[in-house]
């Protein structure tokens, strides 16, 4: 009776060990874990060529580095200048801009009448001769056309594929219809699909303070731009909403209506990156670089981002 009661005692002591053990081992892995989401690469699934999931790791901030590259501060705007002429969003602007340094490119995106979503600026048809809106044509008949009769129109498939042919672009969104969907069109897209890391180069823009955490479930995007030019707020609601948000790393602002030295000096201070569009003058871009004011451009020849 003794020896069963010695045994029991024996098991029991053994079990509690066993048990002890576990959950410190347990709370290691938690703690583990929890110290590497505190360096901001969490871990990103996204679906490989299979339909199978891959796992990615989100990228650093492009703005919130203490000395961003010089090439960072510049946003080709509609994808940069061709043969002296803007706001084409067409493939030879983009090339042409590439090579001629820049890495940070802005789109426009407005969706067509089936669905997709065209890189276009619902109000320049003008630019490619189409009588209806973007919105009453299907995207056939939107790239069927040639922007000012010479440079080829591209949907959001072709943007992304291009992505993934130059690995060090990087894609500011500009979304005319509905920023959510176009967000969505690219996650699912087949490009993305099959190399899920050029998500982490797309940089939306909001433009409104509610957009932010609809943008944030659908993907933990590493830098967010705040673009002020359709929100109401003022710059102090601005600032203060930012300050509440870090997820923001950057605020587009006109260089007229909105930017001034106190919302200049608080950003600063908050460590967010600051854009003025659209300057194209070559001494004004070079005055607002030199305070660190990135700037959206359709100056895109290679002589503006030279110090």
């Amino acid at each position: 009776m003794k020896l069963m009661y010695s045994m029991g005692v024996l098991m029991l002591f053994l079990l509690s060990g066993f048990t002890v053990t576990w959950f410190m081992f347990d709370a290691r892995s938690v703690a583990s874990y929890g110290s590497q989401s505190s360096t901001g690469l969490l871990p990103v699934l996204g679906d490989d060529a299979d339909g199978e999931k891959k796992r990615t790791q989100q990228a650093p901030s492009l703005f919130r580095q203490v000395a961003p590259e010089h090439n960072h501060m510049f946003i080709a705007h509609a994808l940069g200048s061709v043969d002296g002429v803007a706001e084409t969003n067409s493939k030879e602007a983009f090339v042409e801009t590439y090579r001629n340094g820049f890495r940070l490119f802005e789109a426009d995106m407005s969706q067509t009448k089936d669905g997709k979503v065209a890189i276009f600026h619902h109000r320049a048809r003008h630019h490619i001769g189409m009588s209806a809106g973007i919105d009453e044509v299907n995207l056939g008949d939107f790239l069927s056309h040639k922007s000012f009769e010479k440079f080829t129109l591209l949907s959001l498939e072709d943007l992304l594929d291009l992505m993934r042919v130059y690995p060090d672009m990087y894609l500011v969104t500009d979304v005319k219809s509905d920023t959510m969907y176009a967000l969505s069109q690219i996650l699912e897209s087949d490009v993305v699909k099959a190399q899920p890391e050029i998500v982490q180069r797309i940089i939306p823009q909001i433009y409104h303070p509610e957009e932010l955490a609809t943008v944030l479930s659908l993907y933990p995007f590493s830098d967010i731009i705040f673009t002020l030019y359709k929100t109401p707020l003022t710059n102090d609601e601005v600032v203060l909403f930012v300050s509440e948000h870090p997820e923001i790393t950057a605020v587009t602002m006109s260089a007229q209506m909105r930017f001034t030295e106190n919302i200049y000096n608080t950003l600063k201070k908050l460590g967010v990156q600051m854009f003025v569009h659209t300057i194209n003058d070559e001494k004004k871009i070079q005055e607002f670089i030199t305070k660190g004011v990135g700037v959206y451009t359709d100056n895109t020849t290679e002589k503006v981002l030279q110090r």
